[in-house]
């Protein structure tokens, strides 16, 4: 038996903690998206355990992505892409734009590997 073992109940998510980025010499570019499940307890306490890497090369500079509102995970419309990305035009962008943008490229990742798995 453990000591003062205990059933808990919780939610669990898995979420790109680390993004590792490769630009050598004569190679496409690549990165790597590093996953982590995490889990939060009842009682508010988080865990975090290492569950993989999704390997990506930039072999094909067309390939797109859907952009997507870090803070819901939710497609941004064609509105919201005119107003969050106006300054972009003018060649600035803000730290926001590049979480943006980085936060969407992952997901998309996610979402090739869960069809590819499929």
């Amino acid at each position: 038996m453990d000591y003062q073992e205990q059933t808990v109940a919780g939610k669990s998510w898995t979420r790109v903690f680390q993004i590792n980025m490769s630009n050598n010499y004569g190679q496409v570019p690549a990165v790597a998206f590093v996953e982590e499940e995490r889990v939060t307890l009842e009682n508010g306490k988080t865990y975090g355990s290492f569950k993989g890497a999704i390997n990506t090369s930039y072999e094909d500079p067309a390939k797109q992505c859907q952009l997507r509102d870090p803070s819901t995970d939710e497609v941004l419309s064609p509105e919201a892409c005119s107003a969050v990305f106006a300054s972009m035009l003018a060649g600035i962008m803000t730290d926001q734009q590049f979480y943006c943008i980085v936060y969407s490229r992952a997901r998309q990742a996610q979402i090739d590997r869960d069809q590819a798995e499929a």
